[in-house]
């Protein structure tokens, strides 16, 4: 009996041996298997919670800056069109002067003004030769020649105004003293009047002509038509004044083409 068992045991052990070697080497590749797969799960997981790679950022490219255009030229485009250019925006370069238009003027006694038609003398007188008009700043004290007695800094006939005979004058008289002064013209006669009250022009003389526009802002528009020729004063007719010195010359000239004033 004892016998049977051992010849049994005897034959089923190489069976058993590789019964549990194939089991062995089954359960191996189970692990290796089992390993791989949680070896893919950890790679699956890390990539799934890896954030996703940016694209690469474009490289800047800098526009080149365009060449300012030399001077002279026009830059179309640049600007607005005018409506009557009907879309063109060139702008046509300026003539240069002449040399004419930078020349010393031939007369001293004018000088051409910005206004149309106007030629302006000095800064006491302006006229324009189409309405045969002058205009004339009178202003009395002006400075400290004559202690004051003085008309745009002129005393005692220093200075002469023309006007030609037929043109009007457009006189504004202005008192910068601190007393009171009037203008009139006068013929231009000796002994010197005291205190003038008539005009040798109609209508030529400033209001309060003898007890003269107020002290320092007083001031007067005078209008008046030369139309005789002659030599006259523009004269103060504040009793005292004009024998003092207060007085310039006035020549209406039958003469003369254009106003003039002589300092």
């Amino acid at each position: 009996m004892k016998l049977i068992r051992r010849a049994t045991f005897a034959a089923l052990l190489p069976l058993s041996l590789a019964a549990i070697g194939e089991r062995a080497h089954g359960l191996g590749l189970a692990t290796d298997a089992l390993q791989t797969t949680v070896a893919q799960d950890s790679v699956r997981k890390v990539k799934a919670t890896k954030p996703a790679a940016r694209p690469a950022a474009r490289k800047a490219t800098s526009r080149p800056t365009p060449k300012a255009p030399a001077k002279g030229t026009s830059t179309a485009g640049s600007r607005g069109a005018s409506p009557s250019s009907g879309g063109a925006s060139a702008t046509a370069p300026h003539a240069s002067p002449s040399g004419a238009e930078h020349a010393a003027p031939t007369s001293a006694a004018a000088t051409a003004s910005s206004a149309a038609g106007a030629v302006k003398v000095n800064r006491f007188m302006s006229y324009d030769a189409a309405s045969k008009t002058v205009s004339l700043d009178v202003i009395a004290a002006l400075t400290s020649q004559q202690g004051g007695f003085n008309f745009n800094g002129g005393s005692n006939g220093s200075q002469t105004i023309t006007v030609p005979q037929g043109w009007s004058v457009r006189m504004h008289v202005k008192n910068v003293d601190a007393i009171p002064h009037s203008a009139i013209v006068i013929a231009d006669q000796h002994p010197l009047p005291n205190a003038p009250d008539t005009p040798a022009i109609p209508r030529a003389y400033s209001a309060h002509v003898n007890d003269g526009l107020a002290p320092q802002n007083g001031s007067d528009e005078v209008d008046f038509r030369v139309s005789k020729a002659g030599d006259f004063l523009i004269y103060c007719g504040v009793p005292g004044h004009g024998p003092s010195g207060m007085f310039i010359k006035l020549v209406v000239s039958p003469t003369a083409a254009a106003p003039s004033y002589s300092m």
